[in-house]
């Protein structure tokens, strides 16, 4: 190999290997509430397919729950400051998610899914 090409694939492994990792605060098998920004404060919900992430809600992810069936969570609308609900199905594959997200759903009506549907309360806030 001459030493350009010895180069390029000295920088391409040092692009990779310098990857941050995701900051997880919660997890529930493959789901995964994290943040990736420069100070871990902005989350998100993702389905951790390894290698790679499925971002299925983006920020800014507040609260995370899960049923056996199900995966909600919270987030707060920065732009109106407003809370919306979201509910993904866990799906029979855990290797793989297709990405269905249910919502946004207001207060009310999540209210009204969460008695229909038996989901708990929320497992993780997120500390302000």
């Amino acid at each position: 190999m001459n030493l350009r090409c010895i180069s390029i694939l000295l920088l391409a492994v040092l692009a990779v290997s310098c990857g941050r990792r995701a900051d997880v605060h919660w997890r529930d098998g493959n789901f995964e509430v994290y943040a990736l920004d420069m100070d871990f404060s902005v989350t998100e919900l993702g389905y951790n397919h390894h290698p790679g992430i499925l971002g299925l809600v983006k920020e800014q992810v507040v609260a995370a729950g899960s049923t056996a069936h199900w995966v909600f969570v919270e987030r707060l609308d920065t732009s109106s400051g407003r809370a919306e609900f979201y509910v993904v199905p866990k799906e029979g594959m855990p290797e793989n998610h297709s990405g269905t997200v249910e919502g946004p759903f207001s207060e009310t009506q999540f209210r009204e899914m969460r008695a229909a549907r038996q989901l708990p309360e929320f497992a993780w806030r997120k500390k302000k």
